[in-house]
């Protein structure tokens, strides 16, 4: 498979568990190198902040999850989550 065969749709709640896991796995190392711990209930808490804070869209390859994005757009930038 090619990265075109990665398909964007958008999220429900019924993604959030999901999302939250793939959060975990591609945060972790990275919380840990730069603060020496990975404290799992406020990652849960910046999850949530973000995931409320915009309209989520899930990215798919085959038909399985494989990460979520955001895409904010402002008046004079966009901002992608």
């Amino acid at each position: 498979m090619s990265i075109v065969d990665v398909t964007r749709r958008p999220a429900t709640n019924d993604d959030r568990a999901e999302a939250l896991a793939i959060h975990h796995r591609a945060y972790r190392d990275v919380v840990e190198r730069q603060f020496g711990h990975w404290d799992e209930s406020a990652q849960d808490g910046y999850f949530g902040q973000a995931w409320t804070g915009h309209p989520h869209d899930i990215l798919e390859r085959a038909g399985r999850a494989i990460g979520f994005v955001a895409v904010e757009e402002r008046a004079r930038s966009v901002v992608i989550h």
